[in-house]
């Protein structure tokens, strides 16, 4: 014999030179043969993890000769295969799929006479899945269960992964257990076994309120995303959208769109009645400030009044604009008619400023013919009465009774 390693070992061929009748001392070499521990297997993919397990990388999928490998481990170690996805998109099972045969089943797979691992990946519907067979050295499948443990990959929940296998054309579930991150279940040869990520549309739904939140669709996968609206009443304003669990969890969304859970949801929109602010202004004060909902009626202050300026009176007349029911943010404006206000002396009679008006004219206009018209005609006379002297005899004087 001559020792390998775990990618390797030394099948003996033969002696060197080849053995004759003995004629004296010689030395024989032996001649030895290398050979893969698992053929077809590309590089140093065999290592050891530990003292109680051996890691496989399988280069991709295929039927892989294990005769030897158990032949090594077995008795020593459980052995990990790690089979690298195949396609570029990101499998069920992250970067690679994992099957760990345990330090037993080692055992019981040599004793089996099992040769060949059968490690294959099924695309259907745009799913990867993962599938294993058992064959002896003559290629017929063992009839042998084993158990065989699958590593849960750590972005998913182990609740949404699945065993299954074919029966002919008839899919079944195997009866798997969860335990420290792995599944493990029973591997009947002759069937074909896949572990694979099962994906179901989970139901989106609303909650019976009055302002109800609609979602874009009522299915939906995990990871899709869900955008959420809802169609407000005048007066009302959205809050926030929302789902519940099937705990009945609440979950307060940062805007309308969601991403799928794995699990049926119920949405919901809280709303709230919004408050609109109503002003009532009277000179540039404000008299009256007060909140009210949508469609409110306003109550409209009383015995509103403008002081006097010295100049005129104030009397309210109405508000600007007209007074209605409430749809937004608002101010109204007092409107007042203004009077002038007639001054008197002490005692006295008070003259309005109109009057008083109609006096300063009454009198420039007798100053005006005291002192401008009236003269002028008095020279006019006198004149008129000078050439009448000139021009004529005097008259008799006449008696006055």
């Amino acid at each position: 014999e001559k020792a390998g390693d775990l990618n390797k070992y030394y099948s003996f061929l033969s002696w060197t030179p080849e053995p004759s009748t003995l004629t004296g001392n010689v030395t024989y070499s032996a001649v030895f043969e290398e050979k893969p521990t698992i053929p077809g297997l590309v590089g140093t993919s065999i290592v050891k993890s530990g003292d109680t397990e051996i890691s496989v990388s399988l280069t991709g999928s295929g039927r892989f000769d294990v005769s030897r490998l158990l032949e090594i481990s077995s008795g020593k170690y459980s052995v990990k295969f790690l089979l690298p996805q195949i396609s570029q998109a990101r499998s069920p099972l992250g970067d690679a799929a994992e099957f760990t045969v345990s330090y037993a089943d080692v055992v019981a797979m040599k004793k089996a006479a099992v040769a060949f691992l059968d490690f294959s990946v099924i695309k259907e519907n745009n799913e990867e899945r993962y599938a294993v067979f058992a064959y002896d050295a003559n290629g017929r499948e063992i009839s042998q269960s084993f158990k065989l443990f699958a590593a849960v990959p750590s972005e998913k929940s182990h609740e949404d992964m699945r065993v299954v296998y074919y029966r002919g054309e008839e899919k079944l579930y195997a009866k798997s257990e969860y335990s420290s991150g792995k599944i493990s279940f029973n591997l009947n040869t002759g069937c074909h076994y896949s572990y694979i990520l099962e994906i179901f549309p989970s139901s989106v739904s609303s909650l019976p309120q009055d302002i109800k939140a609609v979602a874009d669709k009522t299915e939906a996968l995990p990871g899709e995303i869900v955008t959420l609206s809802v169609e407000l009443p005048l007066g009302y304003e959205l809050i926030s959208f929302y789902y519940v669990d099937p705990n009945g969890v609440k979950v307060t969304l940062s805007d309308g769109k969601l991403e799928m859970p794995n699990f049926d949801i119920i949405v919901g929109a809280e709303t709230g009645r919004i408050l609109y602010t109503v002003n009532f202004v009277s000179d540039g004060i404000t008299v009256s400030s007060k909140q009210y909902y949508y469609g409110d009626t306003v109550l409209v202050p009383e015995g509103v009044e403008k002081a006097s300026d010295g100049k005129y009176s104030y009397k309210f007349l109405r508000w600007a604009p007209t007074v209605a029911e409430v749809t937004k943010d608002v101010n109204y404006e007092a409107v007042y008619e203004k009077t002038p206000i007639v001054k008197q002396d002490d005692g006295g009679l008070k003259i309005s400023e109109g009057t008083l008006r109609i006096l300063v004219f009454v009198g420039i206009f007798a100053f005006v013919f005291l002192f401008a018209i009236v003269p002028s005609a008095v020279i006019s006379l006198i004149f008129a009465r000078r050439r009448k002297k000139r021009g004529t005899a005097p008259r008799a004087k006449r008696k006055i009774t």
